[in-house]
């Protein structure tokens, strides 16, 4: 009878894991699936100890002496356009009170710092002045100028450039209006956020 309540207690506690168990420590026994087993036996014993003493010796090696990832390179983009600008040395540290002028030594890659500028939006107007053409005393030829483009918004006020940053700046960017307004604020226009509704 002992037995039987047993193996009942057994199956029961078998059939709870596999219903109730997180799906990582179910085990369903399988001939063609190896299960490892971390006992108390001296393999997994020795294979402790193994890790134990990795782990010591790891902690042992200095930081900076730590086998490291891949370096990561901390040079400025190569396609960014350059401006050279050659800093010379003052007029009083190029001559010697002893032995007059001194030699300008070859330069080096030492001898050269780059550094990375940014800029904000440049925004200016530009104003089209249409020249008007007229028949001396002869009204009924009228008058002659240049026609003058359609633009995106009635009168056109505003380019396709000022269209292009909004468009790219909303939707590709995710940049609310509200916060286009400050962005464009700092480079000296402050639209409403009407204006910029419209311009979309």
């Amino acid at each position: 009878m002992e037995e039987k309540l047993q193996a009942a207690q057994r199956d029961y506690l078998k059939l709870w894991r596999e219903r109730f168990e997180a799906r990582s420590e179910r085990y369903i026994a399988d001939p063609d699936q190896l299960r490892i087993d971390f006992d108390n036996s001296n393999e997994a014993a020795d294979v402790a100890a193994g890790l134990q003493e990795d782990v010591e010796e790891a902690e042992l090696i200095p930081a900076h002496l730590r086998r490291k990832g891949k370096p990561r390179s901390e040079a400025l983009p190569a396609h960014l356009p350059r401006v050279d600008i050659e800093v010379d040395a003052e007029d009083s540290d190029k001559t010697c009170l002893t032995y007059g002028a001194k030699k300008l030594l070859p330069q080096t890659m030492w001898d050269v710092r780059e550094k990375l500028i940014c800029q904000p939006a440049k925004i200016h107007v530009q104003r089209y002045t249409y020249k008007k053409y007229v028949c001396a005393g002869q009204p009924e030829c009228g008058v002659a100028t240049a026609s003058r483009p359609a633009g995106l918004v009635e009168g056109d006020k505003y380019d396709t450039s000022v269209a292009a940053q909004i468009i790219s700046s909303k939707y590709r960017y995710h940049l609310p209006l509200y916060r286009q307004q400050d962005v464009l604020a700092g480079s000296g226009w402050t639209p409403s956020r009407s204006t910029l509704t419209s311009i979309l």
